[in-house]
């Protein structure tokens, strides 16, 4: 599968981090509550891990939850490829859909990218500063 982006290093450096986002598909809060769908115990515990990563670089915190119905992020690990809405748009998407998929979950670029997308943030192209 081809990927076309590539993955931010994401740790804290003395020189700030830059990344393309959306101001409509920002999130008004810095904790989201995210429900994982259907997947098995490895592939559950493997993206916690993995989307922690965010919380060193970004103001932004994961809480994974048990209810879909107040969750603002929901992740399912279907074959149907690798995908998300851009932040809180995910917000419009009724509650028992998931709102990103993780065919690879055992790809930690692959699992940064979509949860970088459903955090609000586009492909670095997409950013109007970048060359």
């Amino acid at each position: 599968m081809a990927k076309f982006c590539y993955t931010l290093p994401l740790e804290k450096k003395k020189s700030s981090l830059e990344a393309a986002g959306l101001k409509r598909c920002k999130w008004s809060k810095v904790d989201l509550q995210v429900f994982l769908m259907g997947a098995n115990d490895i592939a559950n515990e493997k993206v916690k891990e993995i989307v922690k990563k965010w919380e060193n670089c970004c103001a932004i915190r994961f809480h994974f939850i048990h209810d879909p119905s107040k969750s603002d992020i929901r992740v399912a690990f279907e074959a149907d490829g690798n995908w998300s809405y851009i932040g809180s748009k995910a917000s419009k998407v009724d509650k028992s859909k998931p709102t990103v998929n993780i065919q690879d979950f055992d790809d930690e670029g692959t699992v940064l990218h979509m949860f970088g997308h459903a955090i609000g943030l586009n492909h670095e192209h997409s950013n109007p500063n970048s060359n």
